[in-house]
């Protein structure tokens, strides 16, 4: 309560109001596998269409040798619905064993050495830098009055030009691309100084800034692009923030993160002279800089083009590597885990491994969504039969659902078909069918699009071996095109036979999670109850209206208990608030029967 220590008049807010729970989100989706270029630690980037995940995780061309999994099912991801991805890229070295990333693709031209930031042969770019020296920003000029001639820069502002040759230091500095967009060579102050005396400068001494354009080409096109211009590191746009950083004796190398760019990794060079020594400091700072990179004249534009080479996309990624590593920059499945909105995973591309192998790696993914708790993973059958009744003899889980067989495509890279794991195609169905319906909706009877049929044809009677087991079929019909024809999870437990029940628990379950905290160390009493049994009813009875819940009346559909007949007097010396909340759950009309008889005519009803 507020002190009133002197008469006045005070105004005070009261609530009146329940607290609200807002319902999360249940799309949100995690892979994790091999792909072509990209990180391979750290928490990963949230992708909103196939373009965005080109950008940063390459092209849907082989990787390791292999059909790209990941991409084709990114793909087929964002066509079905899907709206928001999580990827997690994985990578070994050739030799296997342990989480050494594969080779990165890198070059030396002169002193300079460039390497892609990511492993991968999709880095071995081709190379264009120009460099051309700019005009003088220096003017000298007769202030009125007839005082002495003073100079003054004609840089768009102060703080953006460097000096070059003599100043108040003796060495060159650095180089660095500033906000008015020119790559400048300065001596003198350093790169953080914003100001210095243009008075103190010899008369002789020139600012010329160096304009820099970069293009890394790829495939015939431009991947990343800087035309003198660049911007800092903070934007969210690849930048070239720092090509270099002072030493000593000159320039020296800097570490991989200095750049800031997606796609080159370290751009350095040294230089063992001083150019302050030279008769034109600014003749000799620019030639050596131009010199590193192939040039021999300091007032024309010079290009240099190469290729990195040496990129490997390295072996398979083995159980380990999808496990991944908790570190300061997680990798794996650990990295899925530092993104606390995905509430599905899959890993489209451990349909590569072996039996055996794709065994360990889809126990890898049920462990981490048993930890997550609030996640499904959805699994990749065998492309065989046989194979995948095997597979899932493995798996009792109430958080996982497999399908089977592959999806037959048209090849996006040559004529013919391809058959591609299911996962990416069911992930986007639960993103549509949850934006269209709803969660509770069971995610089938819903047409696969992009389809051209499937690698292998499961008729009724087929499906009556694999359905009642827990394998959700995808199966075409005559007229109703192909579709999923299945939504049991992977359980034994009949409570959570159904996939649409398991994810609607997920989602109550979180959205009362996240929006009851407020309830944590108020008084725990008969008021704090009251306020919580309130926010889950109301929470709960909007979802009777939207037809998530079963019953006729709210009475039937749900309730909500929290007061002594839920704690006892232990609970409450030991801190503990109870709540007890019954559902009733819509499950799926799996198997709808309609009963016919003849009616007579003389039949009384």
């Amino acid at each position: 309560m507020p002190e009133y220590l002197a008469p006045g008049v005070f105004m005070e807010e009261v609530s009146y109001r329940s607290k609200s729970i807002e319902g999360v989100g249940t799309t949100t989706t995690g892979f994790v596998g091999p792909a072509r270029f990209g990180p391979v630690a750290g928490v990963p980037q949230l992708l909103t269409s196939l373009t965005e995940f080109e950008a940063l995780y390459g092209d849907g061309k082989d990787v390791a040798g292999n059909t790209n999994y990941l991409w084709h099912a990114t793909r087929a991801f964002f066509d079905q619905g899907g709206t928001r991805l999580y990827v997690s890229r994985v990578a070994v070295a050739a030799a296997g064993g342990g989480l050494t990333a594969a080779a990165a693709a890198k070059a030396t031209v002169g002193t300079v050495n460039f390497a892609a930031r990511y492993p991968g042969d999709y880095g071995e770019y081709l190379v264009r830098i120009r460099l051309v020296a700019g005009d003088d920003l220096v003017r000298e000029f007769t202030p009125p009055g007839g005082a002495a001639k003073k100079r003054e820069l004609r840089g768009p502002r102060q703080q953006d030009v460097l000096l070059v040759g003599k100043a108040t230091k003796e060495t060159l500095r650095t180089v660095e691309l500033l906000g008015s967009g020119d790559l400048q060579v300065g001596a003198g102050p350093s790169a953080g100084d914003t100001a210095f005396a243009l008075d103190d400068v010899p008369a002789d001494t020139p600012v010329r800034p160096l304009m820099a354009s970069l293009d890394i080409i790829s495939d015939g096109r431009s991947v990343f692009s800087v035309a003198g211009l660049a911007l800092k590191k903070e934007s969210s746009a690849p930048s070239l923030e720092r090509f270099l950083s002072p030493g000593d004796d000159g320039l020296a190398p800097v570490t991989a993160d200095k750049t800031g760019s997606d796609l080159i990794a370290a751009l350095a060079y040294k230089l063992t002279e001083s150019p302050a020594a030279a008769a034109d400091a600014k003749a000799a700072a620019l030639a050596k800089i131009l010199a590193a990179l192939g040039a021999d004249k300091t007032g024309e534009g010079v290009t240099s083009e190469f290729t990195l080479a040496d990129g490997a996309d390295g072996s398979l990624p083995d159980e380990q590597a999808y496990i991944g590593e908790d570190t300061d920059e997680p990798t794996g499945l650990v990295a899925l885990e530092h993104v606390a909105e995905i509430s599905i995973v899959a890993a489209p591309a451990s349909a590569h491994a072996s039996a055996t192998d794709h065994a360990a790696i889809i126990q890898a993914l049920i462990t981490h969504v048993e930890r997550m708790r609030y996640r499904v993973a959805v699994l990749d059958g065998r492309d065989n039969e046989v194979e995948t009744r095997a597979l899932r003899s493995g798996i009792d889980s109430t958080r996982a659902a497999i399908y089977y067989p592959f999806v037959s495509v048209a090849d996006p890279f040559g004529p013919g078909t391809i058959n591609i794991p299911p996962s990416g195609f069911a992930a986007g169905v639960y993103g549509r069918n949850d934006i269209n319906r709803g969660v509770w909706k069971a995610p089938a009877n819903e047409v696969v699009l992009g389809a051209l049929g499937f690698s292998k044809s499961i008729n009724t009677a087929r499906q009556q071996v694999l359905n009642p087991i827990g394998i959700n079929c995808l199966r075409s019909f005559e007229n109703r095109g192909h579709r999923i024809w299945g939504a049991r999870t992977a359980s034994s437990d009949p409570e959570w036979k159904y996939l649409n029940v398991r994810r609607y628990f997920n989602y109550l379950e979180r959205s009362i999670d996240l929006s009851t905290q407020w309830a944590v160390f108020e008084p725990n009493g008969e008021r704090l109850w009251g306020n919580v049994r309130r926010t889950v009813s109301d929470f709960l009875l909007d979802e009777f209206q939207r037809g998530a819940l079963l019953g006729g009346k709210p009475e039937e559909a749900y309730f909500v208990r929290c007061d002594r007949s839920t704690m006892t007097q232990n609970d409450l010396d030991n801190g503990r608030l109870v709540c007890l909340i019954g559902v009733a759950a819509l499950k799926p009309a799996e198997f709808v029967i309609f009963r016919i008889g003849q009616w007579t005519a003389d039949k009384r009803s």
